[in-house]
């Protein structure tokens, strides 16, 4: 979807996101905005299509 706000690798970068989030209201709404965007074209929001797509990765990864 295109959202890399509020992804962290440690801890203290999550808690990092964290702080900024509970300070930074312009952050919110940016997010927020952009989730809402993300509904139209990310597959996590279709859960059917979703759900299809992680079979489909399941029963590849147990064939190999």
């Amino acid at each position: 979807a295109g959202i890399t706000e509020g992804i962290a690798w440690t801890d203290d970068e999550y808690i990092e996101w964290g702080i900024r989030l509970g300070k930074d209201p312009a952050l919110r709404q940016q997010i927020s905005w952009k989730l809402r965007q993300s509904r139209q074209t990310a597959p996590l929001w279709n859960g059917k299509e979703f759900t299809r797509e992680m079979e489909k990765a399941y029963l590849e990864m147990l064939g190999r």
